[in-house]
């Protein structure tokens, strides 16, 4: 085995680690969602009609609220030395937005969108006879134009390397252990991003009741409580405007 294919197969391993570890992340994600969602709803459920008292009282005294600051208003209006604000804000001429630059992933996607469809040419398909090369090579073209114009850099990284490069010729096969790398770092953003949503989620209130609770109706039983408690202040607040 020369030093190429050792660096390919090295690269291989890697890839199919981080495969794995991202497989084992999104599987470990959708059970936390599920469960999460599941209890969530169980809660509305359960207390849906103290959620929809608090709703209805807080909009009443946010309501309230409101109408006595629009009635201040009117009285400084009334008042000598008031004056109505007549003009307006004159916009800064001088002042040039800056034009939005490209997110780096959307360049990164064009860059390597553009690569993609080079290797997708007749010419450098290594497969049995003309016939086949040119319908191979219009089969990678249609998957390449559609994973393209969804966005997905991950899946567009993925297809390049393991998909068109393993049927382009043994020549351009000296360059894929660079292109390999970007596939790795394109891998482990990923799975940094179900590391930090998994995280997101472990620290959220939900999943924090449930890993306390042994039986989450406790909690629910715990909760409405709390709300009656805030129904009754927010009547107390609202009893005089209706």
């Amino acid at each position: 085995m020369n030093k190429l294919q050792k660096n390919l197969s090295l690269n291989d391993t890697v890839n199919d680690q981080l495969q794995h570890q991202i497989t084992m992340l999104e599987k470990e994600l959708e059970q936390l969602k599920s469960k999460t969602e599941q209890f969530e709803m169980l809660v509305r459920r359960n207390l849906y009609f103290e959620i929809d008292q608090i709703a209805k009282l807080s909009e009443l005294y946010k309501q309230h609220k409101k109408e006595k600051k629009n009635k201040r208003r009117e009285q400084k209006k009334r008042g000598k030395n008031y004056k109505e604000p007549n003009q307006l804000l004159r916009p800064n001429t001088r002042f040039k937005p800056v034009p939005k630059s490209e997110p780096e992933s959307q360049i990164e996607l064009k860059r390597i969108y553009k690569e993609a469809v080079v290797q997708v040419h007749p010419d450098k398909i290594s497969q049995f006879n003309e016939v086949d090369q040119i319908q191979n090579a219009s089969e990678l073209t249609a998957r390449l134009n559609s994973i393209y114009k969804s966005g997905d850099l991950d899946e567009l990284v993925y297809f390049y390397h393991h998909v068109i490069l393993t049927n382009s010729s043994d020549d351009y096969l000296q360059f894929s252990k660079v292109d390999d790398k970007l596939k790795i770092d394109s891998l482990q953003k990923k799975k940094e991003r179900l590391q930090a949503e998994l995280e997101k989620i472990k620290q959220s209130y939900s999943f924090h009741i449930i890993d306390n609770y042994r039986n989450p109706t406790d909690f629910i039983d715990e909760l409405r409580l709390q709300f009656i408690d805030k129904i009754k202040q927010l009547e107390k607040r609202t009893r005089k405007i209706k």
